[in-house]
């Protein structure tokens, strides 16, 4: 844990501010009922800054520790790692409750997932995935203790307690609230155990999340603007197939073949194990693949049906992690194949930590995107003008620039014509000015880079495949690149 959070702080020092942070951060500077008419869309105190579509816990504690620390983005990335390190004892517990006379399977639990980079990375996240992966994980050793202590009431009601806590952080709460409360229910049916205690704890559940009702109706509103394509089953099977490898693997693990195939290996071994022995397994460990299968089962008919945003998502389904984690680590417990399945973690807890010297050496390359950066190269903002390429990704720099310089920096689209476009909060208007008015003019165009293509330009990042945009005038310019999931190259005129 020592060395997750000094990796963890290590990388939030280098993180840059992406378009949802902005969200985040000027959403604490609200007061408290400016906010919550704000996240239910009565109002929009903030224009300069995409709405949110998200419940209000994370704000509201976010808002107390920027009372206590202070709101800048350095302590509210602690506050992430703080956040998400509060998950430790409940994945350690519950690993204790699944072998009570083990000393390695908690400690390999903890190093699994909080020796991975995906985790590394989000727990600097300035959103509400370090807290949503925190309750997640304590509402995982609540959902255990249920099934191994079921003459316990107390574990329902932490059961209950998490889950709603959880969907009142991330949306997606609701989704692990509804599988764990069903799996719950055939568990303690299959097992011929009393049944109407979880019936009755899952509707005090549903009755305490009705106050998400205002939240979720903002947000179905903000969704209906999104268009997405409608997958294919085929696509669907393949982006869930995708989903669940990086629920462990971060794009980093694909900077080398070595890491790639070790975390593979790792995966392999031990979900075979645990998924072979369930029949002679304990109530435990079919109890915890149960809520995996039937929620890649539900996600993957969402995201088959629901257009507007990515179901499959990571971020969104990070409460799986400890699950996922827990059941592939069960394989431990198994007689036959114990030593087989110490042998896939420490390929596992090895392809994280080789990833892990990468995230540090290259750590650039894995932040959000250019907003910090380019920002680094702006002395004055007033006498500054940001020129964007309206065919790129312009609002992954637009929206981090406007926060960082405080709407004081001018930015337009220019289209394929040379006819620029004033970018201001609501939308665009003509832009009636003249870009050599300005001091500095940065002309930038972005792009998404996907694992592979990072990859490959960890050594020479060269221009990231993005070919500069030639300045109005056609002057002579200095063009730099900057490489990373949203990539951009600018040319700076002076």
């Amino acid at each position: 844990m020592v060395a997750f959070a000094g990796l963890a702080l290590a990388f939030a020092l280098s993180q840059a501010i992406w378009v949802d942070e902005t969200t985040q951060l000027s959403g604490l500077t609200l007061s408290f009922a400016d906010q919550l008419g704000w996240l239910i869309g009565n109002s929009n105190p903030i224009p300069g800054v995409p709405p949110d579509r998200m419940p209000p816990l994370s704000y509201w504690l976010g808002a107390l520790w920027a009372q206590c620390f202070g709101l800048s983005e350095l302590s509210m990335r602690i506050f992430g790692i703080f956040a998400i390190a509060c998950g430790a004892p409940a994945i350690f517990l519950a690993a204790r409750e699944i072998s009570p006379k083990s000393r390695l399977l908690p400690a390999l639990a903890l190093a699994i997932v909080y020796l991975a980079p995906g985790t590394i990375v989000q727990a600097g996240e300035i959103r509400a995935y370090p807290l949503f992966f925190s309750l997640s994980a304590w509402a995982c050793l609540a959902y255990i203790r249920a099934i191994s202590r079921s003459d316990e009431p107390v574990w329902l009601i932490g059961l209950g307690l998490f889950c709603v806590l959880a969907a009142y952080t991330h949306f997606f709460g609701v989704v692990m609230a509804g599988v764990l409360w069903l799996s719950l229910l055939l568990v303690r049916f299959a097992q011929k155990e009393p049944v109407f205690p979880v019936i009755v704890g899952c509707g005090i559940a549903i009755a305490l999340c009705s106050g998400l009702v205002p939240f979720i109706l903002a947000s179905v509103r903000l969704s209906a603007g999104g268009s997405s394509a409608d997958p294919s089953l085929v696509e669907a099977i393949r982006e869930g197939a995708r989903m669940a490898a990086r629920l462990w693997m971060h794009g980093v693990h694909w900077s080398s073949p070595l890491l790639t195939a070790l975390a593979l290996l790792g995966m392999a071994i031990l979900l075979v194990i645990a998924v072979v022995s369930l029949r002679r397994g304990s109530p435990l460990t079919a109890g915890l693949f149960l809520p995996l299968v039937l929620a890649m089962g539900l996600l993957n008919v969402l995201n088959l049906v629901i257009g507007g945003f990515n179901v499959l998502s990571p971020s969104y389904n990070i409460w799986l992690v400890p699950f996922l984690s827990l059941f592939a680590l069960s394989a431990l417990t198994v007689q036959w194949g114990r030593g087989l399945a110490l042998f896939g973690a420490m390929c596992l807890t090895g392809a994280h930590l080789g990833a892990d010297v990468q995230l540090m050496r290259h750590s650039s390359f894995y932040t959000h995107g250019p907003g910090d950066w380019l920002a680094s190269e702006i002395t004055d903002a007033e006498s500054t003008i940001v020129v964007h390429d309206s065919s790129g990704n312009w609002g992954h720099v637009y929206f981090p620039l406007y926060y960082l310089t405080g709407g004081r920096l001018t930015q337009t689209l220019r289209d394929d014509s040379g006819a620029h476009q004033l970018i201001r909060p609501g939308g665009t208007a003509p832009f009636a000015g003249s870009v050599q008015d300005f001091d500095t003019q940065i002309y930038v165009r972005t792009r998404s880079l996907d694992s592979n293509e990072l990859s490959a330009r960890l050594i020479d990042p060269g221009d990231c495949g993005i070919e500069w945009m030639a300045p109005d005038d056609r002057r002579e310019a200095e063009v730099r690149s900057y490489c990373a999931f949203e990539g951009a190259t600018i040319a700076i005129v002076r």
